[in-house]
């Protein structure tokens, strides 16, 4: 019995050990796992800035997109309103050359008849004077022995 009693105590004595030594081993295994989960964290936080690093440079270059596309429809727009101006303004200039045109139309029409009004009128006094001429002509021919046929802008001496 003796010696089971001091195998007890050997028992007794390398128990605790032998707990101490497979909490030791679980947690070496704890850190173990701790050390790959924490270096598959810092190797993911890494690919996380890499990651943000690139969505801030096409943030970037979006943004820059952007202001050259807006400062780009600040011109086109600046340039269509000076356009629409210069237009509104040849509009103007148009219809006052269109207006001097009609009016310049008009007192050409009114100088073209008053022209046929003085022509008519010198044609009706032509006429008149020829009457006046042919009955003048015809008084004298009583007169005289000599004949003058007068017609329309033509003089004959008749015999």
């Amino acid at each position: 019995m003796l010696f089971k009693r001091s195998t007890n105590k050997r028992w007794k004595i390398w128990m605790p050990k032998k707990k101490n030594f497979q909490e030791i081993l679980k947690l070496e295994g704890t850190i173990r796992t701790l050390k790959n989960e924490l270096k598959e964290a810092e190797e993911s936080q890494q690919d996380g800035l890499e990651r943000e690093a690139e969505l801030k440079e096409q943030l970037r270059l979006a943004e820059s997109r952007l202001n050259q596309g807006a400062e780009m429809v600040r011109k086109l727009q600046k340039e269509l309103e000076e356009q629409i101006d210069r237009s509104q303004d040849q509009m103007l200039q148009n219809e006052n050359e269109i207006e001097m045109l009609r009016q310049r139309l008009a007192a050409q029409a009114n100088d073209l008849l008053k022209g046929q009004e003085e022509v008519t009128a010198q044609r009706n006094r032509i006429f008149e004077l020829e009457k006046t001429l042919q009955m003048m002509d015809a008084q004298k021919t009583k007169r005289s022995p000599q004949a003058v046929v007068r017609s329309h802008r033509t003089t004959k001496f008749v015999q």
